[in-house]
């Protein structure tokens, strides 16, 4: 469970089963098209990120007057955190881009030639007997703009000189797995930022491995689920956020926990001035809140500890790579933070 800026209690960030689901409801030529292939057949590929060896194709379907009845439903399963998946890599790599194209899906548009020539090889009989019409393009990055699903939206089909030749009707249920990827990116962004800083050891860590509530206090036996949320105290506001963890179940009144809040620091900036004024001034801190969390996601505050940060360069020393036990200062003999 990785410290992210963002959470949501009670929720895995990409659920396991996660999907993007697109329906391609119909495909029209124009009047030209429509009338070659009146009464034959087309077929629609679907060519999304990340699965480009691994087409997906509809079954062939019938134009009459200009417009053929799809109605195919294509999904990809995109995975949870971790998993290997070529979709989810694709689009996390394109979320985490400033050009929208890289999350572009295309619709290719195959006319059926029944009354081609067959050849001896059947794949090569078949690729006689299709004609690629067009493609149409949609890019997944819009159901994130626009905050909502498409609905039977039509799409121009365009040919290989960029001329219009039809249009093609879709409708999406991506929305929940596109946040999801997105709310992934960033947490991938931020990890590579953290990972760069630490190596260059201009970061702030702090790792809390377990929360134990005192088991004599009425007040933290209520306690069924615990979060926590770290702060950098001492540095002007806005130039640190918050780091919190999601709400986790508490068992004989003590939590497992694997709390990693991580602050790069680059050398320089602002940040890292602020930074070592207030460690002259002997202000900085780590302080971490607990708050006891409902299922239906409100929270009370238990209490805080604190980390000293103003010490001399051997007292830090002292202090990093090891554990310690932190008491939470607003209960009585309570709880730890190991």
């Amino acid at each position: 469970m990785k410290a992210v800026s963002r959470i949501s209690l009670f929720g895995a960030r990409t659920p396991a089963d996660a999907k993007i689901e697109l329906t391609v409801v119909s495909v029209s030529l124009t009047s030209k098209l429509a009338q070659r292939y009146d009464g034959k057949k087309v077929i629609v590929e679907l060519d999304m990120p990340g699965q480009e060896d691994e087409l997906k194709r509809s079954a062939a379907v019938v134009l009459k007057l200009g417009e053929a009845k799809v109605n195919w439903l294509c999904k990809y399963e995109i995975g949870s955190s971790g998993s290997d998946n070529p979709v989810r890599e694709a689009l996390i790599a394109a979320l985490l881009t400033d050009e929208d194209e890289d999350s572009e899906v295309l619709i290719n548009v195959y006319g059926v030639n029944e009354d081609a020539p067959t050849t001896s090889a059947k794949k090569d009989s078949a690729a006689a007997k299709e004609t690629l019409l067009g493609t149409a393009v949609f890019r997944l990055e819009t159901i994130l703009h626009n905050k909502q699903e498409v609905h039977g939206e039509s799409l121009p089909v365009r040919d290989a000189a960029s001329s219009q030749v039809g249009e093609l009707t879709l409708t999406t249920h991506s929305l929940a797995a596109m946040t999801a990827l997105k709310a992934d990116a960033m947490e991938a962004a931020a990890a590579d930022v953290a990972a760069k800083a630490t190596k260059s050891r201009q970061v702030l860590v702090l790792k809390a491995t377990e929360l134990a509530l005192d088991a004599k206090s009425p007040k933290a036996l209520a306690v069924e689920y615990a979060a926590l949320r770290c702060e950098v105290v001492g540095v002007p506001p806005g130039l640190l956020q918050p780091i919190s963890c999601p709400a986790l179940p508490l068992t004989d009144s003590v939590a497992a926990l694997e709390f990693d809040a991580t602050w790069p620091v680059p050398p320089g900036t602002a940040l890292c001035t602020a930074l070592m004024k207030a460690r002259r001034q002997s202000s900085l801190k780590l302080r971490i809140y607990v708050d006891s969390v409902k299922k239906g996601g409100k929270a009370t505050p238990l209490g805080t500890a604190e980390v000293d940060l103003s010490k001399s360069i051997d007292g830090l020393r002292d202090v990093e790579d090891e554990e310690s036990e932190l008491p939470i200062l607003s209960l009585d003999k309570s709880p730890q933070v190991r």
